[in-house]
């Protein structure tokens, strides 16, 4: 392992201790929920986790976890360990906000995004991924200015840069069970499309690498890449 690997391995270490130990959000209902110092070229993002995730301690591990890890399984070929021992699991918030006075989890408020988003930025340094993947709105609107309609965002691949960093952002829908739109078509047909991009992102086959390879053949997918 190179030296310049190490150094991000330890900051990457570091980094999960200290935001176990945050506590900068007083409403929260929750210590935060990591799925640890993973090193990946692939980084995943969800909103916030649920009401079991923190007791569970591990991020998507009640019922949407279980929507998406299929998602994974059947098109990817990979099962819920093999992709939590390979990928880099974030959030937008990693504390449970609790829940609102009529139902359901109450959504994180601006000044909760903003206070977590130290961390998000923290780990995109770190990792410098290749692929970033955004799971609902929430976390896709970290990255747009504007989030379009899902029709026009699921199944295709976007080039950003952040922090002076570029990677690719493959959008997927929440796998609630509360909404049937990626169970329903053309939500149905635009995910399976999206899981195929993954597959097939350079980043993705190689996750596990710490650099890029040679001939990253990130153009094989800029060539072709839709825009919104």
């Amino acid at each position: 392992m190179r030296d310049g690997t190490l150094e991000r391995n330890l900051l990457l270490e570091r980094h999960v201790d200290s935001l176990r130990n945050c506590r900068s959000c007083p409403q929260m209902q929750s210590s935060p929920v990591s799925g640890g110092p993973v090193f990946s070229r692939v980084m995943l993002i969800g909103q916030a986790p649920g009401a079991k995730e923190p007791v569970l301690g591990r991020p998507f591990a009640w019922t949407a976890g279980k929507a998406m890890f299929k998602w994974f399984k059947d098109e990817l070929g990979i099962d819920e360990d093999q992709f939590r021992q390979s990928v880099y699991m974030s959030a937008v918030c990693r504390c449970f906000p609790g829940k609102k006075l009529n139902g359901g989890d109450r959504v994180p408020s601006t000044e909760e995004i903003a206070l977590c988003g130290r961390w998000l930025r923290s780990e995109l340094s770190i990792l410098r991924p290749g692929l970033v993947l955004t799971v609902g709105k929430l976390a896709l609107a970290q990255f747009l200015d504007e989030v379009p309609p899902l029709t026009r965002i699921i199944g295709h691949a976007v080039r950003m840069k952040k922090l002076g960093h570029s990677f690719d952002l493959i959008a997927l829908p929440h796998p609630s069970g509360a909404s049937p739109w990626h169970r329903i078509e053309p939500g149905k047909t635009l995910t399976k499309k999206a899981l195929g991009l993954i597959r097939e992102h350079p980043a993705w086959i190689n996750r596990m690498q710490a650099e890029p390879p040679p001939n990253d053949l990130q153009t094989r997918l800029a060539g072709g890449r839709p825009t919104i």
